[in-house]
């Protein structure tokens, strides 16, 4: 874990949840960026706000 107190398995199992797939490494390594910059509950935010999220086939 690193200060944002998201592990890259963390985050792997965030994707996985709620977009349904394992997230690629460039993809990873964004988020993880993103989640030391704004924290764990923003990316989750901005995760179920996605457009994969919301589509439904």
């Amino acid at each position: 874990r690193d200060a944002t107190g998201a592990s890259d398995h963390d985050i792997a199992q965030f994707v996985e949840q709620v977009l349904g797939r394992k997230p690629s490494t460039a993809e990873a390594a964004e988020l993880r960026t993103f989640a030391g910059q704004h924290g764990v509950p923003t990316l989750a935010r901005v995760l179920f706000n996605s457009n994969e999220f919301l589509y439904v086939e």
